[in-house]
């Protein structure tokens, strides 16, 4: 599965065991992939959860608040927990619905934000909903300098307008919810539901 992750998600993930390692946990929960990401490289997903307020010694210490600091002594691979596990699919669906082939570390970020239950969720939920995944999609609109552009989608020629940054975001805004919902597209209520914030 990790094939299809960039270099610098696979970073991520790499992170995320030296995390578990450092506290101590018998696997890789979704908040030591939280972690892996606010120690990225400058990255699109890093950005974003730097734009909302997030930084990575105060997230590590509320893990332990919550968490714990666990005992076990791990050498080697730390195993990746069920949600983690489910984290990876829905980041694979994340990437592949925006149509690219390759899972972003922001694709990372984008799943996370999605994940309503356990240690992370209770941690981003200070931030309100919705603010992560907002976050990640305006950094995606203006990702760092260094970040190459993914190029554009082909839109068939009998297409001829173009949609706005307000349909755009609704868009993306029923996307989450569809995701969310483990649905398989976005239906009618996933568009009502995100006019109605």
């Amino acid at each position: 599965m990790f094939e299809r992750f960039s270099p610098s998600a696979r970073q991520v993930l790499v992170v995320a065991q030296e995390e578990a390692r450092m506290l101590g946990h018998k696997t890789v929960g979704t908040e030591h992939v939280l972690l892996g990401l606010l120690r990225g490289d400058g990255g699109t997903a890093a950005q974003a959860l730097e734009s909302i307020g997030l930084v990575t010694d105060r997230v590590r210490e509320r893990i332990v608040e919550l968490v714990g600091q666990g005992k076990h002594t791990t050498h080697g691979q730390v195993p990746w927990n069920p949600r983690t596990r489910r984290l990876f699919d829905i980041a694979l669906r994340e990437a592949m619905s925006m149509g690219n082939d390759e899972v972003g570390t922001e694709h990372i970020a984008l799943a996370i934000s999605s994940d309503g239950e356990g240690t992370t969720a209770e941690i981003l939920s200070l931030l309100g909903p919705g603010v992560v995944r907002e976050a990640v999609m305006s950094a995606m609109d203006n990702p760092p300098p260094d970040q190459v552009a993914a190029p554009p989608v082909e839109v068939p020629e009998a297409v001829s307008v173009r949609l706005g940054e307000d349909v755009r975001a609704l868009l993306r805004r029923a996307g989450g919810l569809a995701l969310a919902d483990e649905a398989p597209e976005v239906a009618v209520d996933h568009l009502r539901r995100a006019l109605d914030p």
